[in-house]
């Protein structure tokens, strides 16, 4: 499939393995092995991966991209705010040894990230 089933996004780890096919003998000639059934097949299968993606229940995805900031203790509070009205997430928080500076690691939507060093 070159096109996903929701909006033809690509499609990333997806395998499709098919296992067997049954054809009616009466539809093919026996001059022509792969006859004019053979672009039909194509299609009918093309349709049933669209079919099978669909009652998967697919979504796509938002990129995210993973920040790595030093925030002194004033500035904690202001990050979180920042972070949080973009629409990221902390996900480690840990105080430096021996200092006062926190190692912040978060997730921001990519969408987000446009203007957020200026924030």
């Amino acid at each position: 499939m070159e096109a996903g089933p929701l909006c033809e996004e690509p499609l990333h780890g997806v395998a499709i393995l098919v296992e067997e096919i049954h054809v009616n003998s009466d539809l093919v000639s026996s001059t022509d092995t792969l006859g004019p059934t053979s672009g039909q097949a194509i299609s009918v299968v093309k349709d049933l991966c669209r079919d099978a993606f669909l009652a998967s229940g697919p979504r796509i995805m938002e990129a995210m991209m993973r920040l790595e900031i030093e925030a002194t203790m004033d500035s904690l509070a202001s990050l979180h705010s920042v972070l949080s009205k973009r629409r990221g997430r902390v996900v480690i928080e840990s105080l430096r040894e021996g200092s006062s500076i926190f190692s912040v690691v978060a997730l921001l939507p990519m969408t987000e990230s446009f203007g957020f060093t200026e924030s």
